[in-house]
């Protein structure tokens, strides 16, 4: 594995045999480099910062915020929406699936824009994902766009009168987890990977990925969901820590048995990255969570069931709220496997 330097290859000396030496052994592997900013990251910014744009000017007609913010770059109105106390608002307008799937109505926001499409099905990054679960690749519904301001603009409207927060990780630090966790264990047999894409650098004070190497051989461990202490213990986490820093287009690749979490950002500036979840084609177990059903993204044997516009993503999602809307939640199997006291969680 000469190649391979900290758990990581650059994108040029890419091998399907280095790849899966490092992953199996490390149980993640960093491609530096795979997608490009100009060509890759740029549109999906683009797109978001648009979104963005027609948000503000809306608040600040009702009055939610006290500028449209119509001056600033991508990055500053992120960061000026987080101050003014919008950031829970703005964060229920990037998602790409819905999650979690209470109170879904006929309004509730989605994104389904053909830049964001276009990464989570980017060519390069699939030829990849081949390499580990094979040519017949679903898209996962267990897929979270991360956006995170410096908490510290926002922390103190997360508290409840008890004290904790109801914050999550997708917009502050993630606490340590294992991504089979969250899903049903008959799906404990299928190659669900995750692959997290940095749109930003992600540094230390950033809040950048804190993973334990190797400890996708230990078996699932025990999670817990109390307040305050929602995770994996830290009695359970006495192997070496390792910080995975990015920069924009670098691309983790995760076993779901990994244990890993993310710092605060403590920084001045945004990290903004793509959490998906990528599985085989050939089961139809784990392509349901929490009532949302994800898609096929690569198929030689059925190219037809290939989302590949905008068009048929926005229908599926449409298919998705109008199941929500109308779910039994107390009854839906897809409900039944998240926080689920037979999966090794404790309350």
């Amino acid at each position: 594995m000469e190649n391979i330097r900290n758990g990581s290859i650059n994108y040029p000396d890419l091998d399907s045999q280095t790849l899966l030496e490092a992953y199996n052994k490390n149980g993640y592997v960093i491609v530096r480099g795979l997608l490009k900013e100009k060509t890759d990251i740029k549109p999906v910014v683009n797109e978001y910062d648009n979104l963005f744009k027609k948000l503000c000017k809306k608040w600040y007609r009702e009055g939610r915020i006290s500028s449209d913010l119509s001056v600033l770059p991508f990055e500053q109105r992120a960061l000026a929406i987080a101050g003014e106390g919008a950031i829970h608002d703005l964060y229920n307008y990037l998602r790409i699936f819905f999650n979690p799937p209470k109170g879904i109505d006929e309004h509730s926001p989605i994104h389904v824009g053909p830049a964001v499409l276009g990464l989570v099905s980017n060519k390069k990054l699939l030829d990849v994902i081949e390499t580990f679960i094979g040519k017949e690749i679903y898209f996962n519904p267990v897929s979270i766009v991360r956006f995170k301001p410096p908490e510290r603009l926002f922390i103190e409207n997360l508290r409840r009168p008890d004290g904790s927060s109801r914050s999550t990780g997708g917009i502050s630090s993630q606490f340590w987890h294992q991504d089979q966790a969250v899903f049903a264990k008959n799906t404990t047999d299928i190659d669900m990977l995750t692959v997290w894409i940095s749109l930003t650098d992600a540094t230390k004070e950033m809040g950048c990925l804190i993973i334990s190497p190797g400890t996708h051989l230990e078996g699932l461990a025990v999670h817990c969901a109390k307040a305050g202490k929602a995770g994996i213990p830290e009695i359970e986490l006495e192997g070496t820590r390792t910080f995975l820093e990015t920069e924009a287009g670098d691309v983790v690749f995760m076993n779901k048995l990994l244990k890993h979490g993310s710092l605060s950002n403590v920084s001045d500036r945004l990290r903004f990255s793509f959490d998906l979840r990528y599985q085989p084609n050939l089961s139809s177990e784990g392509k349901r969570f929490l009532g949302s059903k994800g898609f096929v993204v690569r198929s030689a044997e059925n190219p037809e069931q290939v989302i590949d516009t905008s068009k048929k993503w926005y229908e599926l999602q449409e298919s998705n709220r109008r199941f929500l809307m109308n779910m039994n939640l107390d009854t839906e199997p897809s409900m039944q496997n998240h926080f689920d006291n037979d999966h090794e969680w404790c309350f």
